[in-house]
């Protein structure tokens, strides 16, 4: 509970972030991506990219890649907060 409250927060944290950061090298990606790191905190790496306009949050540490996606429902003026978490085997 303590990660998923920790993940909402830092995801309402960088949905406010609208300064630049700083340019990762991509690697393999087919879409070409321009991803930016934005900061590290506690050996956690929290990245951005844009995909369609929307702006995409994500981290990395050990493995594991966690991203957040927020959407806007104009019908209930509120937003909805979607977190997936991947584990990856191995480095």
């Amino acid at each position: 509970m303590k990660k998923v409250i920790m993940i909402i927060a830092v995801a309402a944290i960088l949905v406010g972030c609208k300064g630049k950061g700083t340019r990762v090298q991509i690697s393999d990606s087919v879409d070409k991506f321009k991803v930016e790191k934005l900061f590290v905190v506690d050996s956690i790496t929290v990245y951005r990219f844009y995909d369609n306009g929307n702006a995409i949050y994500f981290t990395n540490r050990k493995g594991r890649v966690d991203a957040t996606h927020s959407e806007y429902n104009p019908v209930t003026h509120t937003y909805n907060d979607e977190v997936n978490e991947t584990l990856c085997e191995g480095d």
